[in-house]
């Protein structure tokens, strides 16, 4: 055995984290839609579920409601386990540990040291517990996370899964059909036969002998004796099984991808198909009785049954499509545009949204509103609809013909409007949209985005770094130069001189009308989607990977807003300041109430980690300001400075004797010229070096 986390000495106090939390929050699907990977409930009503971007949600009602707990570590989680109401721990990618003491509402870092792929926790009491980590890895504590040591498994494989029934006897399978079993808690494992090399997902014991195991080839292993013996049981249509679980010996179900539920009655020895209801793969379920489950998912499905599995009814509300485009004409009341014909309304400032009936199927990808009453919406195959009553009903707008997907669409009054499509065409109405003429703009190629001031001046961006003005309402366009050969995908002006365009990492302004456009650094090489400016200074980006960019400078300098809820925006609204809205995949919705800005979240802990760490700054790249966190788990005098490429110091952020805690500290490096720069935290014995990147 081997002990890579050995500490002699150290310290219980209380201390105080502060951690930035993003500024946006969902408001559409509810409770999210990031995917879902593990459950854990600790009675019929109370559980926690965690996935991607670090999501974890919380219900106390069975999964009728659900509330979005706040931590620091935007990472794939893996796994979570709670041993009572308050004590829990959730795992996952680059060796992410969270520990709570409150039922979620705080939760504290913990390490083993190491940045590998944590994929399964399980605690027997609040003092000892067991994570199974990639490359035949497993690690123990006996002190709640504080401290923990590596076990010696024998095996070089993926662990996937662990499972005790005490705190001596439990399980362990991998990725190539490895089953271990342990009798005296993990000091040392022996193998027990699969009977097959597929990989072993997940696995569940109801008591000492009887236990299953799902596998990625559509089997589960059952077992009556403890594993000494493994029968192999084959569900012919399951495809992938990822998650087993047993409400008593004989009842059970097992899940697995494109919505696949198996129910069995008989221990696991046969098991028939159930309608759950959903496409989307499964990656978890729970028993909450004989005849209650609840199941968790790709795109943040949450699928519950009461009569044991006849029916299985959703539990999110909202909808999961789009939305590709959003407009609001007060701060209460807006629209939603998205994939299949989706049309949502608000009246209530986004905590509710309602469908709309639009009649049709298309893929939305603009929507615009003059008033109340009337607005438009357009998207694929030439789709242009309008509404004169707020969108209680929709009417068809021909448009001669066209096929193309109609990307944007925008009106100065009830009858001068325009549209740009996929092939190069400029749509112009006079008439509020009754009549469309087809306008040629001089190329072939996709218009992504436009933007009028007024009835007679107006650009439009596309593919390449396309960008052309017109001063005559659209009949003829003129070429510009936005220098620069990346797809622009969105555009807007505040007057006749000053305006944005942005798209791949890319942001030009202009202050001349275009006459003359110059780059300005994003700090990104994401997918800038929308642009939304309310004056000179303040505007707003939205795009891929959950990217929000801010400025209040005139885009001089850019700040990350990243929003780790969410995967690629597509639009961005801004009421005011304060206030405003952003749309993406799976139909996410989120909106903020103080402009976007990461609010500090002060997570209290009784117990400070075992080890010092030097976290990797956060966000990274940036622009121009980011922090800095590390942790110390005895007083003693630290230093922590910035050096440049060449080795030469630019800053000294702390020299000073600090006590036992957890610390962070603003960098701004608005001086700095754009690079790479090394921070360096030393502690007595302890020197840790990382890299940072800033990007003007």
């Amino acid at each position: 055995m081997k002990s890579l986390l050995q500490i002699i000495f150290f310290l219980i106090l209380v201390t105080q984290i502060y951690f930035a939390q993003s500024g946006w929050f969902w408001q559409n699907p509810l409770p999210q839609s990031n995917n879902l990977s593990a459950s854990n409930f600790i009675n019929d009503n109370v559980g926690w579920v965690v996935g991607e971007k670090g999501t974890i949600i919380k219900t106390t009602d069975g999964g009728i409601s659900w509330i979005n707990q706040s931590h620091n570590i935007a990472k794939l989680l893996y796994s979570v386990c709670f041993v009572d109401a308050n004590n829990g721990w959730v795992v996952g990618e680059s060796g992410a540990i969270l520990k709570t003491t409150n039922g979620g509402t705080n939760w504290t870092i913990q390490s083993t040291g190491n940045t590998i792929y944590l994929y399964s926790v399980f605690f027997i009491n609040d003092q000892t517990g067991w994570i199974a980590a990639q490359d035949g890895r497993i690690f123990k504590t006996t002190n709640g996370g504080n401290i923990w040591t590596e076990l010696s498994s024998g095996s070089s494989e993926w662990f996937k899964s662990i499972f005790f029934i005490d705190i001596n006897t439990g399980w362990i399978v991998s990725t190539s059909g490895t089953i271990l079993k342990t009798t005296n808690g993990g000091s040392s494992w022996f193998p027990q036969s699969s009977g097959t090399p597929t990989s072993l997902f997940c696995v569940f014991f109801i008591d000492a002998n009887n236990g299953w195991i799902s596998c990625y080839d559509g089997r589960i292993l059952k077992t009556t004796n403890g594993g000494i013996d493994w029968l192999s049981i084959s569900i012919s249509t399951a495809g992938q099984l990822r998650s087993v679980h047993f409400s008593d010996i004989n009842k059970g179900w097992t899940v697995g991808e494109t919505g696949k539920i198996f129910r069995s009655i008989d221990g696991g020895s046969t098991w028939s198909s159930q309608t759950s209801g959903t496409y989307s793969s499964i990656n978890s379920i729970t028993c909450l009785d004989d005849n209650t489950g609840i199941a968790f998912g790709e795109q943040g499905i949450i699928q519950k049954t009461t009569d044991e599995g006849l029916t299985w009814n959703s539990l999110v509300t909202g909808s999961n499509a789009g939305p590709y485009g959003i407009y609001f004409i007060d701060q209460n009341t807006g629209w939603a545009a998205g994939d299949f014909g989706t049309i949502l309304k608000t009246t209530n400032g986004g905590n509710g949204w309602i469908p709309q009936a639009s009649g049709s199927g298309a893929y939305f990808k603009s929507v615009f509103f003059l008033d109340a009453n009337t607005g438009w919406v357009s998207g694929l195959n030439g789709t242009i609809l309008k509404t004169t009553d707020g969108g209680t009903s929709w009417f068809v707008q021909p448009t001669n013909g066209l096929q193309d997907g109609i990307y944007e669409i925008q009106f100065v009054d009830e009858s001068n409007g325009w549209a740009c499509c996929g092939s190069g065409w400029v749509l112009k109405t006079t008439n509020g949209g009754t009549d469309w003429a087809w306008i040629a703009c001089g190329v072939v190629l996709p218009l992504n985005g436009l933007f009028f001031i007024d009835g007679s001046v107006g650009w439009i961006v596309g593919n390449n770094g396309f960008i052309r003005k017109t001063t005559d309402g659209g009949m003829t366009w003129f070429e510009q130069i936005s220098g620069t050969t990346y797809t622009l995908s969105s555009v807007q002006f505040l007057d006749n001189n000053v305006g944005w365009a942005v798209g791949q990492g890319t942001i030009v302004k202009t202050t001349d009308g275009g006459s003359n456009w110059f780059p300005q650094s994003s700090g990104t090489v994401y997918f800038l989607s929308d642009v939304h400016f309310l004056d000179y200074n303040t505007g707003w980006i939205a795009g891929g990977a959950g990217t929000i960019l801010k400025t209040t400078d005139g885009g001089d300098n850019w700040s990350s807003q990243y929003c780790s809820d969410a995967h690629l925006l597509f639009t961005i609204f801004m009421w005011d300041e304060n206030i405003g809205w952003v749309g993406g995949e799976r139909g996410a919705i989120l909106k903020t109430t103080n402009g976007g800005n990461p609010t500090r979240v002060e997570n209290k802990s009784d117990e400070i980690s075992s080890t010092f760490l030097l976290y990797q700054n956060y966000p990274n790249p940036f622009n121009p300001s980011t922090v800095i966190s590390y942790q110390m788990p005895m007083g003693g005098d630290v230093t922590l400075k910035v050096y440049d490429l060449l080795g030469r110091e630019i800053a000294t952020l702390v020299n000073e004797e600090k006590p036992a805690g957890n610390y962070e500290i603003d960098f701004d490096a608005k001086t700095l010229p754009s690079g790479v720069y090394f921070y360096q935290l030393k502690a007595g014995e302890f020197v840790s070096t990382k890299k940072m990147i800033l990007i003007k």
